[in-house]
């Protein structure tokens, strides 16, 4: 396990790991140089203070200034108020879709805080995501507008089509603000190979209690596969995402469910993808891996690079050190064959051809003309450099 040397780099995975929020160290971290506001920017940067909270009161012998303790717990606790809203609101929308005869099943948010920590409380969110069938995103429209929800964003029929053919999901945000609604009918956005099949995911779901409320979520198998997808998507800029794919691996380790891990994985092109989540789970947190998971994660030399340039981005001397890794070298690099590169490659030719705001203030050439900008622009990046 990876074990950095700053006290409070080694207090975040202490609280971070698997169960670690309830456990109980040796280590005190009697540290002279500790600095506790940084301790709590670090786990506010990466959405764990709850886990902090829970880890200092299993801790007693740890002692944290009193101005640095009452941040922390008054975090915690108002995040857990308003975690317990967000069910509330996620718990009526889905009954409303249900008896509107329509399906939706929660993925992350409140739904992926009780399964893998049994508490809401215990892991921040911001939108509530639900996975919705294409065709019946009209309809589940009409149905959030009643709610009182508006779209984050207006779109005529025709720009309507076409968002819903070519885009992964779309926002609502309530009249007060206090909540975000976000369907989803596919997984990331089409310039990532990443293809988890939706048809699959509906079938072989699972049902969880929440709040009192049986809901319908993903299995296990395909939600590990998701979580390394989508922290991969994002650099893993937060540990929590990391947090999340320890505890569930901690809590399967039958070789059925590996098997199917790996299955999934592969028809999805996320294998790099899972392995990175798998290595960064259990160097940073300890998470357990059978053998022949280890022995993969292991041999995949982008993975071991990918892992590390996370690891260095998490204790840079700023709390957030993501500026290190590159966006785009990490994505290609995330994927394992050169075919699986091809959309991502369509999407830099186009991002690199079509003008910017900043080419278009530079040279103001007449519509009929923008296809010189290909030129333009690497004129302007040299002359902006310059200067």
């Amino acid at each position: 396990m990876f074990q950095p040397k700053r006290a409070e780099h080694r207090l975040l995975l202490a609280c971070a790991k698997t169960q670690g929020y309830q456990t109980k160290v040796n280590d005190t971290f009697e540290d002279a140089s500790l600095d506790w506001m940084y301790v709590y920017a670090l786990a506010d940067h990466h959405r764990i203070t709850p886990l902090l909270y829970f880890f200092l009161r299993s801790n007693p012998q740890i002692e944290v200034p009193e101005q640095a303790a009452a941040k922390i717990k008054a975090h915690a606790g108002n995040l857990g108020v308003a975690n317990l809203f967000q069910t509330k609101e996620l718990t009526g929308l889905l009954a409303d879709i249900s008896g509107a005869g329509l399906e939706a099943m929660p993925f992350k948010g409140p739904a992926l805080g009780q399964y893998l920590y049994e508490n809401v409380g215990l892991r921040p969110f911001g939108d509530l995501d639900i996975l919705i069938h294409r065709k019946d995103f009209t309809p589940i429209k009409a149905l959030l507008l009643q709610r009182g929800y508006k779209p984050y964003r207006e779109f005529s029929a025709e720009e309507e089509a076409r968002f819903l053919a070519t885009q992964m999901g779309f926002e609502f945000v309530s009249k007060d603000e206090r909540s975000v609604v976000e369907v989803h009918w596919s997984f990331l956005n089409a310039v990532h190979s990443f293809r988890l099949s939706e048809a699959v995911v509906w079938k072989e779901r699972v049902q969880l209690d929440l709040a009192g409320d049986t809901v319908e979520v993903f299995s296990p198998a395909h939600l590990l596969v998701y979580l390394c997808a989508h922290g991969s998507k994002s650099l893993w800029a937060r540990l929590r995402w990391v947090c999340d794919v320890a505890e569930l691996v901690a809590k399967h380790q039958d070789e059925a469910f590996w098997t199917q891990v790996l299955q999934i994985a592969h028809a999805s092109r996320g294998t790099r993808m899972l392995l990175t989540g798998l290595r960064l789970a259990h160097a940073l947190l300890a998470a357990p891996l059978p053998d022949h998971i280890r022995r993969l994660v292991l041999k995949d030399e982008q993975v071991a690079t990918l892992s590390a340039d996370v690891v260095a981005s998490y204790f840079a001397h700023s709390p957030d050190g993501m500026h290190t890794i590159n966006p785009v070298t990490f994505h290609l690099n995330m994927q394992e064959r050169f075919i699986d590169r091809l959309p991502y490659y369509k999407h830099l030719f186009q991002l690199w051809t079509s003008p910017s705001t900043k080419d278009k203030a530079f040279v103001a050439l007449p519509r009929y003309l923008e296809f010189l900008y290909v030129l333009i622009k690497p004129i302007r990046m040299i002359v902006h450099r310059n200067r």
